[in-house]
């Protein structure tokens, strides 16, 4: 049971049916396929990693620290309001769900 902050996570990034979707079949991707998707940006071989990461930052860093501080605000808001409205409700679950896992020391 995902309870833990994916089940808003996933619908929110990939769409309500794709996101379910990968919940129910717990999919996993490659790297391109989550780019294809959406669900990342870009992907580098990992002898660039720090230089693309190095690049980006000094863009960022370029902004005025307002603008930075309240973009980051801006968009971060409505991921913290649904993480804040999803995920104590689906640990409730996940927990609640836990009792029907076959018990371990008996297996």
């Amino acid at each position: 049971m995902p309870g833990d902050g994916v089940q808003v996570l996933w619908p929110l990034v990939l769409g309500p049916i794709r996101g379910s979707y990968f919940l129910w079949t717990a999919q996993t991707l490659s790297a391109r396929e989550a780019q294809d998707l959406g669900v990342v940006n870009e992907v580098l071989p990992s002898d660039c990693l720090q230089a693309r990461a190095d690049e980006v930052a000094r863009q960022l860093l370029a902004l005025p620290p307002l603008t930075r501080r309240y973009t980051r605000a801006a968009l971060g808001h409505r991921i913290r309001r649904l993480l804040h409205e999803g995920v104590g409700y689906g640990l409730a679950l996940e927990g609640i769900s836990a009792q029907d896992l076959p018990n371990q020391a008996e297996g």
